[in-house]
């Protein structure tokens, strides 16, 4: 599977449907020769994401056999607030 495919389809599975999971994109690079893609999922609450990602939920959830295609992972959490 490539690189761009795994990004644009199988986050969608994986995540869709969880309890808490509200929201989800997934950000492709404008720059062709970039293999660097954007995930980012909204949540209910911090207790959704430690129910779908467990005791290490600050840490990126990767599937067993998947590792190998992707290269490097970080994640961070964020807050929304509302704007105006």
């Amino acid at each position: 599977m490539s690189s761009s495919r795994f990004s644009a389809t199988r986050p969608y599975r994986w995540c869709r449907g969880s309890q808490g999971s509200l929201r989800e994109y997934v950000g492709k690079p404008r720059d062709p020769s970039s293999t660097e893609f954007l995930y980012v999922t909204v949540w209910n609450d911090v207790e959704s994401i430690r129910s779908f990602a467990g005791e290490r939920w600050q840490e990126a959830v990767i599937t067993p056999g998947e590792e190998h295609l992707l290269k490097d992972t970080w994640i961070s959490h964020y807050e929304t607030i509302e704007a105006g």
